[in-house]
């Protein structure tokens, strides 16, 4: 039987705690942004149909646009893309996919 898992990536900080000048998911770590490393790890697990990436609302065309350009596109169509909540922990429920049976989360 074909598992079918999906993801949810948390990716709509700000950088606040980080203190940094830009949003922590987008700093560059061996040439790519956070973001790209943990959506590349989740993408190399075969079973893994679906990420969604929530993503903060004044990024949410930058955070579109950073993973799909380093992202093969042979992974697009896997690839979704939703504005996050106030908090962490509204922006889960605010993915707008539905329940998964299983379901992993990260934070980035």
């Amino acid at each position: 039987m074909k598992t079918n898992v999906s993801v949810i990536i948390p990716a709509a900080g700000t950088g606040s705690r980080l203190g940094a000048a830009m949003p922590k998911q987008f700093l560059p770590i061996s040439g790519k942004p956070l973001l790209v490393h943990t959506c590349e790890q989740f993408l190399a697990i075969q079973e893994i149909t679906t990420l969604v990436i929530v993503a903060h609302p004044e990024h949410v065309e930058q955070t579109k646009n950073i993973v799909l350009s380093h992202v093969p596109e042979q992974f697009h169509n896997k690839l979704f893309f939703t504005i996050g909540g106030e908090r962490r922990q509204d922006s889960v429920p605010n993915s707008g996919r539905p329940r998964p049976r299983k379901l992993l989360k990260n934070s980035c």
